[in-house]
């Protein structure tokens, strides 16, 4: 099996097996399905842009525009590295996803911040800012 298809297989696995998890990461950040395969696709391992389109077999801007969104919702790191001693001049950015962990505990403030804007919301008079 080759790279691309085993990561396609281990995303499919993941779906199936934790659905909830990939749709509460979608919901809790307004992520599509393929921001949320590319940040599942970054845990364990770092790539560029071009490595992670090769891996989920989509168009490397495709994949970039999901990554920035990543990186604006804080869920991506992007770092620079130097093509120096590749031939090449200048620099590429690599990508690595924040952990599980980190991520579970921005998702719990977010539901704490909801709770908390719920709460006061049944609490006073919806019209006229009593409390109730």
């Amino acid at each position: 099996m080759s790279l691309k298809g085993g990561l396609r297989s281990l995303l499919d696995e993941l779906r199936s097996q934790h659905p909830q998890d990939c749709a509460i990461l979608q919901y809790a950040f307004g992520l599509n399905q393929l921001e949320a395969d590319a940040y599942f696709a970054l845990v364990n391992q770092e790539a560029t842009a071009e490595q992670l389109a090769i891996r989920l077999d989509r168009d490397r801007s495709t994949v970039q525009r999901a990554l920035s969104r990543l990186d604006q919702q804080g869920l991506v790191v992007r770092d620079a590295q130097s093509l120096r001693g590749t031939g090449k001049k200048g620099y590429q950015y690599v990508y690595r996803s924040i952990s599980i962990d980190n991520t579970r505990v921005i998702i719990k403030d977010l539901v704490d911040e909801v709770t908390e804007h719920l709460n006061n919301f049944v609490k006073y008079d919806w019209c006229i800012g009593r409390a109730s």
